[in-house]
């Protein structure tokens, strides 16, 4: 009877110990996923824009995007930008098969307006935005910033919702801002 009392007892320990470590590890988990980081205090890089967005490696469908429509070359060396750009995961959430025909030749110009309504002109930190804010992108429309919950948002023309989840990369020539949504113009 006590070996069967100990072993109830550590089953429920047991049992205890990963309810407590499952439930404490999503916690942690979404609040990584729900909160703008900041990399202000870090100084400025001495590359470029383009350099910075090909040396992330979670950048690297937005810079193949990039290369691909030749608007990588178009950040080297002008400035300043601010680039809102999408993480690879963000452009995974797309529907099915949205990318790969975006990413069709014939389809270079839609992609090219897509992928500059992320980019506008002048070096915006997280710091200097304020909710509500209308910023003009290169491809001269607008998205507005949103602050809750000290995160960053970028809202599109559509009513899309991004969050910056990485703020303030710095590069010689502007600042990048990393975001879990592709933004889509009007």
């Amino acid at each position: 009877i006590v070996l069967i009392i100990i072993s109830v007892l550590l089953i429920a320990a047991c049992a205890f110990a990963y309810w407590y470590f499952v439930l404490s590890t999503s916690g942690d988990d979404t609040a990584k996923q729900q909160t703008t980081q900041s990399e202000a205090d870090k100084p400025v890089s001495d590359k470029d824009l383009a350099a910075l967005i090909a040396d992330t490696s979670n950048l690297s469908t937005f810079n193949e995007s990039l290369k691909a429509t030749g608007l990588a070359t178009t950040r080297e060396g002008v400035g300043p930008f601010t680039v809102f750009a999408p993480s690879n995961s963000a452009f995974s959430d797309l529907p099915s098969g949205t990318l790969d025909r975006l990413q069709k030749p014939e389809n270079s110009q839609i992609m090219a307006g897509i992928l500059n309504y992320h980019i506008a002109p002048g070096s915006l930190l997280a710091s200097q935005m304020t909710d509500a804010q209308k910023i003009k992108t290169v491809n001269a429309q607008e998205v507005v910033v949103s602050l809750a919950d000290s995160n960053v948002y970028i809202i599109d023309a559509k009513g899309g919702k991004a969050l910056v989840t990485k703020a303030d990369i710095k590069a010689k020539n502007g600042v990048i801002h990393i975001i879990d949504a592709v933004l889509l113009p009007q």
